[in-house]
């Protein structure tokens, strides 16, 4: 096998095969998210047969799944303020991050939709409905993601989700004050507003 550019050419006498249709070659020594273009083709005793179409593939893969959820820092009757983790570099698929997607249900049970997506990790949510039940999660995301060049088993991986409720506690009541019209030793009944 010869690589020149990151183009390689497959010359093998006896290749690792699965299935007799199926030739198998492992590129190693690549550098981590550098992106790689590659051709085959195949050579006999009469020599060598038209080369493929060339395909580009980034040496990364999806970035793992966040060990924390959305940490909440703060809830109104419609908005969560919420703060993310930072994904270690050790996790991110051989490429920086290159941003969080935030997912939301409609907080009735409905399915996620993308709510946020930048770099930012602390942010608002807002314009929500009072008391309802949101699922919130999120995921990493980097150049594999951004650049569409993902295979069918690559997938974002969603931290575990967090669910919060749009209300916030009572007011304190106002003029609080017993009910003057019975004695104390048959009950006591209080009144506010």
């Amino acid at each position: 096998m010869a690589v020149e550019n990151g183009v390689f050419n497959q010359i093998m006498s006896a290749p690792a095969t699965l299935n007799p249709s199926i030739t198998v070659h492992t590129e190693v020594g690549l550098s981590a998210s550098k992106t790689y273009k590659f051709k085959a083709s195949a050579v006999n005793f009469v020599g060598e047969g038209a080369s493929s179409d060339e395909i580009e593939v980034i040496a990364a893969d999806m970035p793992e799944k966040p060990l924390i959820p959305p940490t909440i820092t703060l809830v109104t009757q419609t908005s969560i303020t919420l703060t993310l983790s930072a994904l270690p570099i050790e996790k991110n698929g051989g490429a920086p991050v290159t941003g969080y997607i935030v997912q939301l249900d409609d907080g009735l049970g409905g399915p996620y939709g993308q709510v946020h997506n930048s770099l930012s990790l602390d942010l608002i949510l807002s314009g929500l409905e009072s008391s309802r039940f949101y699922r919130l999660r999120y995921a990493a995301r980097n150049i594999i993601y951004d650049s569409g060049n993902m295979f069918e088993c690559d997938e974002l991986q969603f931290s575990d989700e967090v669910v919060v409720l749009t209300a916030v506690k009572p007011t304190k009541p106002l003029n609080l004050r017993h009910k003057t019209d019975l004695r104390y030793r048959d009950a006591l009944i209080f009144q506010w507003s």
